[in-house]
């Protein structure tokens, strides 16, 4: 079997867990026989794909190809084709909802061109960003279409301020797949009451963690002042709710002073981030570390007594799994998916900071309870394996296949 998928990010340009899981399930579907192109925006440098995956970076070939992508304009946008787009090849250089449309245009063409040289038998496509591609695609190879939604746009924005295009966008791929994946329950449920989605063509494969990579590394401090360290991993957004964890923080300050609270991630929310810790008094009790690389999340995870995810809204939520792995207690929202699965960590609301700062305080005070959450979950997460979830999205390959009917070729 030969799988067209397509994704936004490849190891080593990740922004969260798209990449992540763009990454495992596909070099564990190689392992399994399976061959696998990932299509992905052209960047300045050569992408070593997993073995068995064969990264096909996608930018414009030559000035016509780069003007035909400009000519569509962005989603809804105005057109582009006077911006000078072959000046700006790379579509990393780009405004992004530019980019995304500029990638889309030319990832169909590419992905129906090399179609005809060697015959895919499934296409798979990633969110919103690459629905458009995988929809086109279809049109124009008769092929099965898999669409994997990992958030959806009212989850991006917590419900706040969605975008209607983006929205639309989500709702043509529910609508065009011939079977669909989530990554929870909870946004199969979304899919079919905001979205219509049939039912029956929906299949939950959930997210997995590589727990050799994080269950080996001894505690390191981030800090050798001996205080405790709570820790915040992820984009810095208001889905994450980043600022419940400050606000948290607050409490726990007022009766464990000897604390430090670590927020790790990039995001549009930093500055309001940092002007929020001024603004509790808490400043210098916490450091935003920035982006952190791949290589280093074993030790952040490590290093930390406690691990928050506060999310307002969190389709899945693998950090979770990676703390867990790590053998870092886990405080996790009850808005996220990865409660569905994961049992042995404490739960609360996310915007109930009170409850939120007892359970780290009790985290910290009582080092047997912690003990006890650290064996229980290393345990639990060493079950998530990304083989698993590898075998589960190629029967829904099979399924799409299986039950496709051929579709008119688009001339």
């Amino acid at each position: 079997m030969r799988v067209a998928m397509i994704g936004w990010e490849y190891p080593p340009f990740l922004s969260g867990g798209l990449g992540v899981h763009c990454y495992e399930p596909s070099r564990r579907l190689a392992e399994l026989g399976i061959e696998v192109d990932f299509y992905m925006p052209a960047t300045r440098q050569t992408i070593a794909g997993a073995p068995g995956v064969n990264v096909i970076q996608v930018g414009p070939a030559n000035r016509e190809e780069a003007e035909l992508a400009a000519g569509t304009g962005a989603y809804g946008g105005e057109s582009t084709r006077t911006r000078g787009w072959w000046e700006k090849i790379q579509p990393i250089d780009l405004q992004f909802f530019d980019a995304v449309a500029f990638f889309n245009e030319l990832c169909w063409r590419r992905l129906a061109a090399n179609h005809q040289r060697r015959r895919d038998d499934v296409i798979h496509c990633h969110d919103w960003v690459s629905i458009v591609a995988g929809a086109r695609a279809k049109e124009k190879t008769g092929l099965p279409l898999v669409f994997t939604v990992h958030s959806t746009e009212y989850d991006r924005s917590a419900n706040l301020w969605p975008m209607q295009w983006i929205v639309n966008l989500e709702k043509l791929g529910v609508e065009r797949a011939d079977r669909i994946i989530t990554v929870s329950e909870m946004t199969k449920r979304e899919l079919v009451d905001r979205f219509g989605a049939d039912e029956a063509k929906i299949r939950v494969v959930y997210n997995a963690v590589d727990y050799s990579f994080f269950a080996n590394h001894s505690k390191k401090r981030l800090a050798d002042d001996g205080r405790k360290l709570v820790l915040f991993h992820g984009r810095l957004s208001v889905q994450k709710g980043a600022e419940y964890f400050l606000r948290a923080a607050k409490r726990v300050l007022e009766k464990e002073r000897d604390v430090r609270f670590v927020v790790s991630g990039k995001g549009e929310q930093l500055p309001y981030l940092v002007k929020l810790a001024v603004e509790l008094g808490i400043a210098d009790k916490v450091t935003f570390t920035g982006y952190s690389p791949e290589e280093e999340l074993p030790s952040l995870y490590a290093s930390a007594d406690v691990y928050v995810l506060p999310s307002v809204s969190e389709p899945f939520g693998i950090t979770v799994l990676e703390a867990m792995a790590s053998g870092t207690p886990v405080i996790l929202s009850k808005n996220a998916g990865v409660a569905e699965v994961a049992k042995n960590c404490l739960r609360v609301d996310f915007w109930d900071v009170d409850e939120m700062a007892a359970k780290i305080v009790a985290l910290l005070r009582y080092p047997s309870l912690g003990r006890e959450m650290r064996k229980m979950e290393r345990r639990e997460a060493s079950r998530f394996s990304w083989a698993d979830t590898a075998a589960k999205t190629l029967q829904v390959y099979c399924e799409a296949i299986a039950s496709g009917v051929a579709l008119p070729v688009m001339s």
